[in-house]
């Protein structure tokens, strides 16, 4: 009975030994939706007013005002894998999904892959592995269709949007500032949404 249990502690400590939670071991995948930054302005002949909302409704509100643009999965299929001073970066292109085992870098806050012919593949924002994530600006305003008619839009880039610098360039925008916003019904929402890896 005592060489029966103490093949069971022993196999228990080889079991333990082999299952460490390393960090090499460890897959970071987009596992959080940042939706804080989401922002909505209502017009009134005074001048903007910003529409406070219950926090809950952030992805309900981010799926009614983007038109089905924003997607909280649209980064789940990437996962980065630390190896020593190699990475294993898996990302869809195309229609396939592509796996790239290689050296990296961070540069200008940015994590990338170094391709075998020296070229960098961006893998995700941030400057350790504890602060990776993607991003995607969505701003949706009226859009001149003709003069005095217009028509809801929304603009999609990896750049954050800062409606202080950023209003004026919309394409084709109804408005060049929030001042700008003094009728019912006019409205801009923008949110810089972050896809955080974990």
């Amino acid at each position: 009975m005592k060489k029966i249990v103490c093949l069971v502690v022993l196999l228990c400590l080889v079991f333990t030994a082999c299952s460490s939670d390393s960090e090499e071991d460890y897959i970071y995948k987009v596992r959080y939706r940042d939706l804080s930054s989401l922002a909505i302005y209502a017009g009134e002949a005074a001048g903007p007013v910003n529409v406070q909302y219950n926090n809950l409704k952030r992805t309900e509100l981010a799926r009614h005002y983007f038109a089905g643009l924003y997607n909280h999965l649209l980064h789940d299929s990437l996962s980065i894998q630390f190896n020593g001073d190699l990475i294993t970066y898996q990302y869809p292109e195309s229609r396939s999904r592509r796996k790239i085992v290689s050296k990296y870098a961070y540069r200008n806050d940015s994590l990338f892959a170094i391709k075998t012919d020296g070229t960098y593949l961006f893998a995700a924002m941030g400057n350790n592995r504890d602060s990776l994530y993607r991003r995607l600006s969505l701003v949706m305003y009226p859009y001149v269709v003709a003069p005095d008619v217009y028509r809801d839009t929304v603009v999609i880039s990896d750049q954050p949007f800062d409606y202080k610098k950023d209003m004026a360039s919309l394409p084709l925008t109804k408005y060049t500032s929030l001042d700008d916003l003094k009728a019912d019904g006019d409205t801009i929402v923008w949110c810089n949404v972050k896809y955080l890896f974990q």
